[in-house]
């Protein structure tokens, strides 16, 4: 399997993951998506260059230099931050549902 199939099973999995942990956390803490959300965003930064440079070692065992790996790594970050503001618009839908079923 290529670098690239193993990344995107790789991202699919973790987004998975993150969306479990962010539901969980709605129903059994009653934690808001929008705090879910801001979190993700702190640690996509860092989650991104960690999965990225495992991608990289990978890449660099099988002869490759690196570089799809890094650029994948950078499609890493940028999937957690879309799930992240994802996170913040179902907050936000969820808000306005609130408040027009007070007001009704």
């Amino acid at each position: 399997m290529s670098i690239e199939g193993v990344a995107l099973l790789m991202l699919g999995t973790l987004l998975l993951i993150l969306n479990i942990i962010a539901i969980g956390l709605y129903k059994k803490a009653n934690i808001s998506f929008w705090v879910s959300g801001f979190l993700l965003l702190l640690v996509s930064y860092p989650l991104g260059l960690f999965l990225g440079s495992i991608l990289i070692k990978i890449e660099q065992h099988t002869g490759g230099l690196g570089t799809s790996a890094a650029f994948l790594s950078i499609l890493f970050m940028l999937g957690v931050l879309v799930n992240a503001l994802a996170l913040f618009v179902v907050s936000l839908f969820f808000c306005i549902l609130r408040v027009t079923n007070r007001r009704k």
